[in-house]
């Protein structure tokens, strides 16, 4: 019996309808919106104490995120469109608390792409993030935010524009106790962009084909 499942969305940049990335968020949690994106990862910020710096990814490449219904994603060239448009539009200050309340006093002060992962910044600083994405640190002066970050109640970024959907994958599996061969080598693919290391790659995939393999003996 054939099993409904998630699909899975790319995120994409209309240049013909932009109004251009609103805010940069600084969140707890991870938060998804409908139609007005809000994004930001699993992965917490990097503090420096001294100088009252902040480092993190904003966007990553082909990570799948759970929205409930669905599954979206974010391609290396939407990222590297999104960081144009943001700086293009100065919104280096153009920072918020968990989506709602705008602060002063906090400047973005450096932010690149991850070209080389291996030799990279963000790798030095402890992450470990695949090619593309998207990395910002930020100058806290604003005290009230920078006690909220030493707390932990602000541990991520998120990213607040209007980004469009693009059905690319209607269903991982095939039904709803058999892993398809499409699917398996679709999973690979995602999972092997992801940030896992080498030898949980591998364990995740061998995984995969065990289950299914199991599932369709059965």
């Amino acid at each position: 019996m054939a099993k409904k499942t998630k699909p899975i969305y790319e995120l994409l940049l209309d240049d013909e309808n932009f109004d251009g990335l609103q805010y940069l968020s600084l969140v707890h949690d991870p938060a998804i919106m409908v139609n007005f994106i809000k994004l930001s990862k699993k992965i917490n910020l990097i503090k420096n104490q001294e100088k009252r710096i902040i480092t993190g990814p904003v966007l990553i490449p082909d990570q799948l995120i759970d929205r409930g219904d669905c599954f979206i994603m974010i391609k290396e060239s939407t990222i590297l469109k999104i960081n144009e448009h943001f700086f293009k539009n100065f919104k280096n200050q153009s920072i918020n608390i968990n989506h709602e309340i705008p602060v002063n006093d906090n400047t973005i002060v450096e932010s690149w792409i991850i070209d080389d992962p291996e030799y990279d910044k963000s790798t030095k600083l402890g992450f470990h993030l695949p090619k593309g994405t998207w990395m910002i640190s930020i100058k806290i002066d604003n005290d009230e935010v920078w006690n909220k970050i030493k707390n932990e109640d602000l541990r991520g970024y998120s990213i607040e524009g209007y980004l469009t959907q693009v059905l690319i994958k209607a269903s991982i599996f095939k039904t709803e106790n058999h892993f398809n061969e499409e699917s398996i080598k679709y999973l690979e693919e995602l999972i092997k962009k992801s940030s896992f290391e080498n030898s949980e790659i591998d364990e995740i995939i061998n995984e995969i084909k065990y289950i299914s393999k199991n599932i369709e003996n059965n």
